[in-house]
């Protein structure tokens, strides 16, 4: 299909606001050419290939992500189309293309970006929001609450969106940087908390923003807990422990298992941790129980064993220990409270 009879398209002519590009031959040139050009939707020649043997369609995907790959062939057997949307085509039409097609794809792509762009802009907020809930600075959190309710406020107006969707992404969003940026957090986190009930069914600022400053101020509050500060040489220790909070650890397994003397890690950790690396395993499996113990079909036995207690009594002694209260009431309360109300 030639650049003029797109520009003949009834939606073309109608929006006025695309711009179509000079036709790009050489695969070679094409990256420079849609970084140069700022390119939003790309209609790729297949020329007989499959998708997973096109090597711009990798390199746009990797280097660019924006560019919506619209791959245009004349095979149309299931193995070659699946293909092309696992190579990341955004669509594949065969070859000779028409024009009311063409059209269809168009119209689609562009309703597509236009949903994407205020949720861009949610998880922009978002990330700032989790890079000072982790950052060693005081935090104000209040403000950080605010902040991200305003901004699903103002992109559920602007683009006329239902902004209890959007609020449910900016939680997601949250979290998912949260775990992206601190791995281990995804053990002590439940991902159900940041889906806040009281705003999914009205859009009431209040309680929203209530419900966000306890839940942020619970994250901030475990992130210091597990923070280490002084030598670089001890994070490592406790980073290990946090990652493999599950498996049974003692402080040989650790010291094999990072390449460091057994001695050397236990003074080390201690002298920076202000805690034995024994404790710190105990306080570590406590808190990843407390988020096992939402799920009340599994059984206080069950997450002994997951947690490679020696035994049920044995964990219900340390569970008590660390928290005041046994397993079971510990459920009691966290029904009540939520899971972050009850850290607070």
């Amino acid at each position: 299909m030639l650049p003029e009879e797109i520009k003949g398209l009834p939606l073309w002519k109608k929006a006025g606001n695309f711009v179509l590009t000079d036709p790009v031959f050489r695969e070679q040139e094409s990256l420079s050419a849609f970084s140069r050009m700022g390119t939003d939707l790309v209609f790729l020649a297949a020329n007989g290939r499959y998708a997973d043997r096109i090597p711009l369609m990798r390199e746009i995907r990797s280097r660019h992500g924006g560019p919506r790959l619209v791959l245009v062939g004349k095979d149309d057997s299931y193995e070659y189309v699946r293909k092309a949307f696992l190579s990341g085509a955004a669509d594949y039409l065969t070859d000779p293309l028409f024009g009311e097609t063409v059209e269809r794809t168009i119209r689609r792509m562009r309703d597509q970006a236009v949903r994407e762009r205020p949720l861009c802009g949610i998880r922009t907020e978002a990330g700032f929001v989790a890079e000072r809930l982790l950052s060693e600075e005081d935090a104000d959190v209040p403000c950080l609450c605010r902040s991200l309710a305003g901004a699903v406020e103002r992109y559920a107006e602007a683009f006329d969106l239902n902004a209890r969707i959007l609020l449910r992404e900016a939680e997601k969003q949250v979290y998912q940087e949260l775990a992206g940026r601190k791995p281990w957090l995804k053990e002590f986190l439940p991902p159900d908390s940041f889906l806040n009930p009281a705003g999914l069914h009205t859009w009431d600022s209040a309680p929203m923003l209530q419900q966000w400053d306890r839940d942020f101020r619970g994250v901030r509050q475990i992130i210091r807990k597990y923070r280490i500060v002084g030598a670089p040489s001890a994070v490592p220790i406790g980073n290990y422990i946090l990652t493999h909070v599950d498996e049974k650890l003692n402080l040989e397994k650790i010291s094999e298992d990072i390449f460091m003397n057994k001695n050397y890690v236990g003074n080390l950790f201690k002298k920076h941790a202000g805690r034995s690396v024994v404790d710190f395993i105990k306080e570590a499996k406590v808190d990843r129980a407390k988020v096992l113990l939402l799920d009340e079909k599994r059984k206080i036995k069950e997450v002994a064993d997951d947690l490679n207690f020696s035994g049920e009594e044995y964990f219900r002694k340390v569970f008590k220990q660390k928290t005041g209260l046994t397993p079971t009431s510990y459920r009691s309360r966290v029904k009540i409270c939520g899971f972050f109300g009850q850290l607070l």
